[in-house]
């Protein structure tokens, strides 16, 4: 297997954010982290790529278990860095290269890879960006910030690509644009999302996270036709007043299924 999470817990100032979470992952596998505004995603995400040390509970990446000893093995930590990828849910957090050229080129030489402006201009073309190659990141729109951040993970060739509620800052044309580009990738995906209606486009199989940051269902993407209870313990339906024709009701609404 390529990761394995078990019985992961981490807090921030005493306040919960995971509590229990496990589960493996497979080579080439997409998977949805499923979960609403709270829930422990960004933690999770951040816990795997080495960012933060979790409270209790171990990652494992490719057999080494992703800790303070392995992050300190330098030839370790390159190829780490270099294969496990996290697209951060605030593109501008990542950038900070004075053009969209140079930032997709910076990790390919960081990381010492052959030909990195080549590889850049490839991705910089596939993300659309040409016309923007020569400008400042920070002058560009939200939605082109999250394609130059993106382009330079993948520049990278990722075996483990993580993302955080990567289409928050995509209209419609280009949400569509990322969901195309991340079925036609090989790399392992684990896309965290609180969509319903999307995260069939981003996963096979679905991770939920519960309001009480414990792991609530790993398997298919729930549906609100069969798992309308999965989907109120974990906050993802919500219920309000209907009034029809003077009937006052009330029942559960899921509003982004398509």
């Amino acid at each position: 297997m390529l990761i394995k999470v078990e019985h992961l817990s981490h807090a921030h100032d005493g306040r919960p954010a995971l509590h229990g979470v496990g589960f493996t992952a497979q080579e080439g596998e997409r998977l949805v982290l499923l979960g609403c505004n709270g829930s422990g995603k960004s933690t999770l995400l951040k816990i795997i790529d080495g960012l933060i040390p979790p409270d209790a509970g171990v990652v494992t990446y490719d057999d080494r278990p992703v800790d303070r000893a392995a992050l300190a093995d330098r030839p370790w930590r390159l190829r780490f860095r270099r294969e496990v990828v996290l697209l951060f849910q605030d593109p501008a957090a990542m950038l900070f290269h004075p053009t969209v050229a140079e930032e997709v080129a910076f990790g390919p030489r960081q990381l010492g890879l052959d030909e990195p402006e080549a590889r850049a201009v490839a991705w910089i073309e596939r993300a659309g960006l040409a016309a923007l190659r020569d400008r400042s990141p920070h002058a560009l729109s939200r939605g082109e910030q999250q394609k130059v951040a993106l382009a330079s993970l993948l520049v990278l060739e990722p075996r483990l690509l993580l993302l955080d509620e990567p289409t928050a800052s995509l209209d419609p044309r280009s949400t569509g644009w990322l969901v195309d580009l991340l079925q036609d990738l090989e790399t392992t995906t684990v896309v965290a999302t609180h969509s319903l209606s999307l995260a069939p486009e981003l996963g096979s199989r679905c991770l939920v996270l519960g309001e009480d940051h414990t792991l609530l269902h790993d398997g298919p993407v729930p549906r609100p036709d069969a798992d309308m209870d999965l989907l109120r313990r974990a906050n993802l339906v919500h219920r309000h007043r209907h009034d029809h024709d003077g009937h006052v009701h009330r029942h559960d609404h899921v509003h982004d299924w398509e």
